[in-house]
């Protein structure tokens, strides 16, 4: 009995810092695709109107997306 505890120590030992790496990485790529997003979108403007887009002067930032929802 005593090895499976010893096992489950372990494999969490392993599992809980991968998880935590995993997290860090999608949301590093959630930042990259944000800001190729927004790259694309201004090129595509340029291309089709000939002017580089701007921000009108009454522009806001956008809201995060929890606090739209009544997240924390």
């Amino acid at each position: 009995m005593g090895e499976a505890l010893i096992m489950t120590a372990l494999g969490l030992a392993v599992a809980i810092p991968a998880v935590l790496g995993y997290n860090a990485l999608v949301r590093g790529n959630k930042g990259v695709l944000g800001r190729l997003n927004r790259f694309a979108h201004q090129l595509h403007t340029y291309f089709i109107t000939g002017a580089p887009l701007t921000r009108s002067a009454n522009a806001t930032a956008p809201k995060p997306v929890m606090a739209l929802v009544g997240g924390e």
